[in-house]
């Protein structure tokens, strides 16, 4: 089984999964801002080669 590999960084946003011109390409970087930004949380990413990444999202619990 592969290793996994986890980072707290900010992911790579200008990675592209469609041809060029085709979709807006901003919804990673929307979703990170607003997790991070909007709502004080985390996005980190877990990836094992040859199987795939796993995207976790953590969002502070606020409530009093």
């Amino acid at each position: 089984m592969a290793e996994a590999k986890t980072g707290s960084a900010a992911p790579n946003i200008t990675m592209e999964t469609k041809p060029t011109g085709e979709g807006t390409g901003l919804g990673l970087s929307l979703s990170y801002d607003i997790i991070t930004k909007g709502h004080s949380g985390q996005l980190r990413v877990q990836t094992i080669e040859t199987e795939g990444s796993e995207f976790i999202i953590e969002l502070p619990n606020l409530r009093s």
